[in-house]
């Protein structure tokens, strides 16, 4: 029968949910293709994740992620769009509305 320890996904209901929660806001790709990556770092998340209690390792997370069908990203330069001065705090500034409107229930 079945022996041996249960998967980390089917443990932690909450899991993915709070990796999409942590990566929302530094997700890329192109609207044309299924292919998304994230900025942050598989042990970033993993470390926010495991601020409160230990829950999962990076390897963890890179798996999760791939089932998520994010990439993994090579560190390297890559130009996405103008190098507008306030382009993060123009993002930053969208995602604490959408928060706020989804805190009042609108």
């Amino acid at each position: 029968m079945g022996g041996g320890r249960k998967n980390k996904m089917s443990l932690d209901k909450t899991l993915q949910a709070d990796i999409s929660k942590i990566i929302e806001a530094s997700t890329c790709g192109d609207p044309e293709t299924p292919l998304l990556w994230t900025s942050k770092s598989t042990r970033a998340i993993a470390d926010e994740l495991n601020q409160e209690e230990p829950r999962v390792s990076h390897s963890l997370v890179a798996k999760v992620l791939d089932e998520m069908d994010y990439r993994l990203q090579g560190n390297r330069k890559v130009k996405e769009s103008s190098d507008h001065p306030d382009r993060d705090a123009q993002f930053s500034f969208i995602a604490e509305l959408i928060e706020t409107f989804d805190r009042k229930g609108r």
